[in-house]
């Protein structure tokens, strides 16, 4: 509901240079290096679950200490030389630097709260700060456009307020579940580490994806128009696979129980896809028939109504898929998902190379997209063959 706000206040350029920003939050989830999902898988059927937490959280502190190492560093070159970045002022660059460093390090801290969450089955909790950050991100973005702010600062604004969330996620942690009782770690924090390696090559090459195919857009004429609607896609179709992720994200701890248990879960798996797979074909039925709509409410030309059809068509179905990627985690099977996103992530720069006759802008969502699609269809492909190779 924001987004048609800012674009009518502020255009569709800007707003598609403004979401660069998500680039830097990319980054941070990428130095998460997999251990948010490591810790779900060791924490999610053992009852010492605080040891595991208190390990990954001196791993998480010695992060962020790295990071404002390096911000202070990178601001302290720019307050004592004349270099200029992009043409900022010297006050603009340090503004855009500690921006940036916030949004890393904001995606980093609510990563590992997340995965607290997920590890001790209160998935609401992840979903909430999921949705507070969006809430709060856009709620203060809004403001900053009613206030005529500059570019820079609409980056400063979203930033501190995405950072705001992070810092609370934490303080739950804190207050309500841990209590500051720290237990003993460092084993639990070198087996969390020892796992984490293939979900940490998963969540590289899936934060590299993005930044790479939005900076495709932003090297190309009229990237920020281009990256406006690319953006606004992305937008729609996350939406979309978060609406039937929601009915997964509990999975991967849940399906890691079952396994410890020797309980058998391909049944559950096949309902869930089933289940998702006809809410995926209701909503793009639904897209179809009320795209005109959706577009005038945004503030879109019907032309970009091909590029919206096709990210919301390859993203959603991750949502559909979902189970059985968390059900090959749950196995131990963690390698098979790092090796299908290398898949990905090499066929995306192959369409990219390949399809240069093509616009930057279908081109970068049809190079997003079937390689996403794909891999995702493996993971029902490999989980269902593996179970009937079993029978």
């Amino acid at each position: 509901m924001c987004i048609p706000f800012i674009i009518s206040n502020v255009g569709l350029e800007t707003y598609g240079l403004w979401a660069y920003i998500f680039i830097s939050q990319g980054i941070g989830s990428l130095l998460v290096l997999g251990v948010s999902k490591s810790l779900i898988q060791n924490m999610a059927h053992k009852n010492d679950h605080f040891s595991y937490w208190f390990g990954v959280k001196r791993f998480l502190i010695f992060m962020l200490v790295c990071m404002v190492g390096v911000t202070l560093s990178v601001v302290l070159i720019f307050e004592r030389s004349n270099v200029e970045m992009l043409g900022l002022t010297k006050l603009q660059s340090i503004q855009a630097i500690i921006s940036f460093s916030l949004c890393c390090a904001s995606a980093l801290i609510l990563d590992y709260s997340k995965g607290f969450f997920e590890a001790i089955n209160k998935v609401y909790l992840a979903h909430t700060y999921s949705f507070l950050h969006t809430l709060v991100l856009y709620f203060s973005i809004c403001v900053a456009v009613f206030l005529d702010a500059d570019l820079v600062t609409m980056y400063l604004v979203a930033s501190l307020s995405f950072f705001i969330i992070a810092v609370v996620s934490q303080s739950h942690i804190y207050v309500v579940f841990t209590r500051g009782i720290a237990t003993s770690s460092v084993v639990s924090l070198k087996h969390i580490l020892s796992q984490s390696r293939h979900f940490a090559g998963f969540d590289l090459l899936t934060s590299l994806v993005i930044p790479l195919n939005r900076l495709v857009i932003a090297a190309s004429f009229g990237g920020g128009v281009s990256h406006g609607i690319f953006d606004i896609g992305l937008k729609l179709a996350t939406s979309a696979s978060g609406l039937l992720m929601a009915f997964s994200t509990h999975l991967h701890a849940h399906f890691r129980l079952m396994v410890a248990k020797g309980k058998d879960n391909f049944r559950l798996v096949k309902n869930m896809i089933s289940f998702l797979f006809l809410l995926y074909l209701s909503g793009l039925t639904t897209f179809y028939f009320l795209s005109e709509f959706i577009l005038n409410y945004i503030g879109l030309e019907s032309s970009a109504s091909e590029i919206l059809f096709i990210l919301l068509a390859c993203i959603a179905l991750t949502g559909v898929c979902e189970p059985a990627l968390k059900a090959l985690w749950s196995q131990g099977n963690a390698v098979l998902s790092f090796q299908i996103k290398v898949f990905q992530f090499v066929f995306n720069v192959i369409l990219l190379l390949s399809l240069y006759d093509l616009g930057a802008l279908l081109r970068v969502s049809l190079a997003y997209g079937i390689p996403l699609a794909l891999g995702c269809s493996c993971y029902v492909f490999l989980f269902f063959s593996r179970y009937r190779n079993k029978s």
